[in-house]
């Protein structure tokens, strides 16, 4: 049975690993489809965005509501700042 201390000596290196792999995305703006997703989110007000994004007829390449609820949810917290998002 492992200790309590290599248990916290491993999850600090996963956390170490982590972070040194994710800290660029802080300073990387929106890329590529990124503005796809969030076109609609600045354009329309919550409840049109949220009619759009929950009318399986209106999507172009797949029906993912809960994706768009959550860009709803990030575009309120965040805006346009990428950071936040990332």
């Amino acid at each position: 049975m492992q200790s309590v201390k290599s248990i916290w000596l491993g999850a600090l290196f996963l956390a170490a690993v982590v972070i040194f792999i994710y800290a660029s995305s802080l300073s990387t703006g929106f890329f590529a489809d990124d503005y796809n997703f969030l076109e609609p989110v600045a354009r329309l007000d919550a409840p049109a965005y949220l009619a759009h994004y929950f009318d399986p007829r209106v999507q172009e390449m797949w029906y993912r509501p809960l994706q768009g609820l959550q860009i709803l949810i990030e575009w309120q917290l965040f805006g346009a700042e990428a950071r936040g998002y990332h």
